[in-house]
């Protein structure tokens, strides 16, 4: 019985993982195997953790990408949290940036912009969690016909996930800070984005448009998504 319910679960997410978009396999499949990485032993945090000194005098660049995608340990804690990335990253790409590598690419890089810059001043190791609460709050605010039920028992607009969630850590005790920078970032973004193009005087906000030697990026690499764009669900349980 136990074997039959893994193995269907087992066959959800390969379908899930099928059909999910080029970038967000990209970041599932890297952030795993750093994880496993860590795990076998062949690297350790050390080698991967945030660390401008080392970036800038020993040009360890991969940092800057490391601590965004290291989730932890390999146990239930990296399970959930890899499960939530990998919702929020597949509904980004999927449906709020339309299926457009370039824009979904952008999004994450101004994110990850202001993430190491804000860091400068907190010396944060690891800002996966951060990245992926500046994912949700603008998966949230863009998706605002849709309402969130929690294990059935109330359901609230998406718009507050990511403050129900900060609420939740900060009740059981849990480290919020880096989640509350990752909700501010997300609302530069949105801000950026969203509202400062309708403000009078300020000729669209140019930094967060999409340079076009992304789009080109992604051509050259095929990264591109040819899927059906589908509609967005209305109601959404975790």
């Amino acid at each position: 019985f136990y074997l039959n319910s893994f193995n269907n679960k087992m066959e959800v997410f390969n379908l899930l993982f099928n059909q999910a978009p080029k970038i967000t396999k990209i970041l599932i499949l890297s952030s795993f195997s750093i994880s496993i990485l860590v795990w076998s032993g062949l690297i350790t945090t050390l080698d991967i953790y945030l660390n401008y000194a080392l970036i800038i005098k020993r040009f360890q660049i991969w940092r800057i990408l490391t601590t965004f995608l290291y989730f932890g340990e390999l146990n239930l804690s990296l399970v959930f949290n890899m499960v939530v990335f990998f919702r929020d990253s597949k509904d980004l790409e999927k449906k709020i940036f339309h299926g457009s590598c370039a824009d979904y690419l952008y999004f994450l890089f101004i994110c990850m912009f202001f993430l190491l810059f804000i860091n400068i001043f907190t010396n944060v190791v690891f800002l996966s969690s951060s990245l992926n609460f500046a994912m949700m709050y603008y998966w949230g605010r863009k998706s605002k016909t849709t309402n969130v039920e929690f294990m059935g028992i109330f359901s609230f607009p998406a718009p507050y996930l990511s403050i129900f969630y900060l609420l939740i850590m900060f009740l059981l005790g849990y480290d919020y800070h880096n989640l509350f920078i990752g909700i501010i970032v997300g609302h530069v973004y949105f801000f950026g984005k969203e509202i400062m193009p309708r403000i009078k005087g300020l000729k669209g906000a140019k930094f967060f448009e999409t340079p076009d030697f992304m789009n080109k990026f992604c051509e050259f690499f095929d990264l591109n998504n040819d899927f059906i764009i589908e509609n967005e669900e209305q109601n959404f349980m975790f």
